[in-house]
């Protein structure tokens, strides 16, 4: 966000003015819309117009806690470290040497493949010969 008032754009001024609102800007932008709305009317306007319009949606909602078992489980995923929280089935899926080595067992059966199907067929009784050209 700019700091001077003839550099501020009226379109960016409505995202900033939604994100104020939604509370999505970190701590020093939401300092620096409150020191604009203390200063620029027409901006302040703009941000209470935002908080009109998202006040309405409150009205269809009721508020609603979850069941203790859910809050449990969140807090639980929130604040214990990623070692306690994944299982040994996740580690695993999630596990970078896991599919760096089926890539390059893809690879080697891929190529072993290739090989395999240009060699000429050995026939019963015939003498074996190289299969490069000569």
């Amino acid at each position: 966000m700019s700091e001077k008032p003839q550099d501020w754009d009226r379109s960016r001024d409505e995202i900033i003015s939604g994100e104020y609102v939604l509370g999505v800007l970190s701590d020093a932008d939401r300092r620096r819309v409150e020191a604009r709305m203390a200063i620029d009317p027409k901006f302040a306007m703009q941000v209470r117009r935002w908080q009109t319009n998202l006040a309405e949606f409150n009205d269809d909602y009721q508020a609603e806690a979850p069941p203790s078992h859910v809050f449990r489980r969140i807090e639980a995923q929130l604040f214990q470290p990623e070692e306690a929280r994944d299982g040994g089935l996740s580690r695993l899926w999630n596990s970078l040497t896991l599919w760096r080595g089926l890539a390059v067992a893809g690879a080697v059966a891929a190529a072993w493949f290739g090989v395999a199907h240009r060699l000429p067929p050995l026939g019963v009784g015939q003498p074996a010969r190289p299969w490069w050209p000569n």
